[in-house]
C-alpha cells in the first residue's frame, strides 16, 4: 500500500516544453494541450486570447477582479485563485532543500536550481526577435512573444517570416520562438 501511495505522489510525468512534472500519464497530456497555438476564448477587457473557457475565467478572476481572498498562513501573501495560493504554501515547505550560491535564492528541486543558475550568466541572454527585450530562459522568452506580439496564437508560417523579416531579424528555424502547427 505505501509504495502504491509513493507513486501518486513522485511526479514521474515531464512536459518536454516547460519541464512542469505531472503525477499522473493523464494530466501531462491534458497539459500539453496548453501548449496547442488555438485559443478561441477572448477577455473583453483586456482583449487577450485563451485556450478553453476555464483560463478564460481564471485570467479574469486573476487580472480584473481585484479580490484576493486567500492568504498565506506563513508570510500574509494574498492570492486571487485557491489553486495560486496552494502552489505557493509548497514553496515554503520545499524551498530550503536547493540554494543558489550566487544569489541564495532557493528552490525545491535540483532542476530548478540548475536552470536558475543559467539567469547569472551573461553569455546566456537571450533577445526578442521584435522588441529586443532580454531574457536568462528561452521558456521566458517564448512566453513574452506569445502573449505581448502574436495578436492570435492562430498564426501561420508565412505571417510569422513577413512580420520578421520587416523588422530585419533573421532566426534560425530551430532558435525561432515562435512554434508553427502546420504550413501553408
Amino acid at each position: 500500500m505505501i509504495e502504491h501511495k509513493i507513486v501518486h505522489t513522485v511526479r514521474s510525468h515531464f512536459c518536454a516544453i516547460c519541464t512542469k512534472g505531472f503525477k499522473r500519464k493523464r494530466s501531462l497530456e491534458v497539459h500539453m494541450k496548453s501548449h496547442a497555438l488555438e485559443k478561441p476564448f477572448q477577455c473583453a477587457t483586456c482583449l487577450k486570447f485563451f485556450k478553453n473557457k476555464q483560463c478564460l475565467k481564471k485570467h479574469h478572476i486573476r487580472k480584473h477582479s481585484g479580490t484576493k481572498a486567500f492568504s498565506c498562513d506563513i508570510c500574509k501573501r494574498k492570492f486571487s485563485l485557491k489553486d495560486a495560493l496552494v502552489s505557493h504554501q509548497k514553496t515554503h515547505i520545499f524551498s530550503t532543500q536547493f540554494a543558489c550560491y550566487l544569489c541564495n535564492q532557493r528552490f525545491r528541486e535540483k532542476r530548478y536550481l540548475q536552470r536558475h543558475l543559467g539567469t547569472h550568466s551573461k553569455k546566456n541572454i537571450l533577445n526578442c526577435p521584435i522588441c529586443m527585450k532580454k531574457f536568462t530562459r528561452k521558456d521566458n522568452l517564448d512566453r513574452h512573444v506569445r502573449n505581448t506580439h502574436l495578436e492570435s496564437e492562430n498564426i501561420n508560417l508565412n505571417e510569422h517570416v513577413i512580420r520578421a523579416s520587416v523588422i530585419k531579424v533573421v532566426n534560425k528555424i530551430e532558435s525561432c520562438p515562435v512554434r508553427v502547427i502546420q504550413h501553408t
